[in-house]
């Protein structure tokens, strides 16, 4: 087991995404991310890397066709005719 722990700044490579989206979804949907630790005396949360290799472990392999479905074009405003 790897229990280093991953900081926002080497936890959002992992993830691919951008520290500060990191941030944003910590704040929006904790749901949506590895589980955190908090560490006295250290500022921010931190993530062990066993804990973030098990939730990607964890996560859907295949995503089911109704995820990919294409939503319906709404119609536009209609033009003037001359």
């Amino acid at each position: 087991m790897d229990n280093r722990l991953l900081d926002v700044e080497a936890l959002a490579p992992l993830l691919c995404l951008a520290p500060r989206t990191l941030y944003n979804k910590l704040c929006a949907d904790p749901a949506s991310l590895p589980p955190r630790v908090k560490v006295p005396g250290t500022r921010g949360p931190r993530w062990r890397m066993s804990d973030v290799q098990d939730w990607f472990e964890a996560l859907p392999l295949e995503t089911g066709p109704a995820d990919l479905a294409v939503p319906a074009k709404r119609p536009g405003r209609r033009r003037k005719t001359v």
